[in-house]
C-alpha cells in the first residue's frame, strides 16, 4: 500500500509511506529488536483507575533497589507542557505519578530486570492502595451521533478494500479518520481526510 502524496508538512500532510513492505513482509525492526550487551529491560506499573489518589505503594523487600517510585528519584523533575493556546494552561506532567493518577496507565513505578517477563513479574508483585475519585466518562456506544468508537478493520481490508472506498462516486467522497492514511480513528487522520475532502469538492465545485 502507498499512501497518496500532497504539498506541505505537518498536521494533516500525507506523506508518502516508506515502511510498509518491509513490516508486511515480517522485516521490520524495532526497540526490542535490538539487543545491546549491558542493557537491562524495564516494564512499567500504570494505574487501573482514570482518577484516583495514590494512598501507599508496597514493594516487596527483595525487590528493593530494582523497583523505583517518584519518592525514589527525588532529582527528576516534571515535564511541563508548553502551549500558546489562548487560555490554555500549561500543567506539569511528573514521568512518574506522585500523590495522584490522573488517567488510565498512568505510570506508577519503573520495574527494572535482565528480562521483559522478569521487568512484568516484579510490576505484578507491587501493591499499590488507592483512592478512587469520581471521574468523568462517556458511552460512545450509546451516543446515537457517534454509534461507536473508531474503526477496527478486518485482516485484509487496507490491500483489497481502502483505497477503493477514498475513491469519489460521481460527485459523492467519503471521508473520515478511518478512511485515513496515517492515524486512522484519530483526531490527526480526521485532519488528514477532511481536508483531502474538502479540497477535492473546491477542485470539483
Amino acid at each position: 500500500m502507498v499512501a497518496e502524496t500532497r504539498a506541505g508538512n505537518g498536521v494533516g500532510a500525507s506523506l508518502l509511506r516508506k515502511e510498509d513492505a518491509r513490516h508486511l513482509a515480517g522485516r521490520g525492526q524495532f526497540v526490542s529488536d535490538l539487543k545491546v550487551p549491558g542493557t537491562i529491560e524495564v516494564a512499567f506499573l500504570r494505574s487501573p483507575h482514570a482518577n484516583a489518589r495514590i494512598k501507599s505503594i508496597s514493594v516487596p523487600p527483595e525487590a528493593q533497589g530494582h523497583v523505583f517510585t517518584a519518592a525514589d528519584l527525588p532529582r527528576v523533575q516534571p515535564i511541563r507542557i508548553a502551549t500558546n493556546a489562548p487560555g490554555a494552561k500549561s500543567p506539569l506532567w511528573p514521568p512518574l505519578a506522585t500523590d495522584r493518577v490522573r488517567y488510565v496507565g498512568d505510570a506508577i513505578a519503573a520495574c527494572l530486570a535482565p528480562t521483559r517477563g522478569e521487568a512484568e513479574d516484579l510490576a505484578a508483585e507491587i501493591i499499590v492502595e488507592y483512592e478512587v475519585l469520581e471521574a468523568t466518562a462517556h458511552d460512545w456506544l450509546a451516543d446515537e451521533f457517534a454509534r461507536g468508537t473508531w474503526a477496527i478493520h478486518r485482516p485484509g481490508w487496507y490491500e483489497h478494500h481502502h483505497a477503493a472506498m477514498r475513491r469519489p462516486e460521481g460527485r459523492l467522497l467519503l471521508a473520515g479518520s478511518d478512511l485515513a492514511n496515517g492515524w486512522s480513528g484519530f483526531i490527526d487522520g480526521a485532519i488528514e481526510s477532511g481536508l483531502r475532502a474538502g479540497a477535492w469538492a473546491a477542485a470539483t465545485a
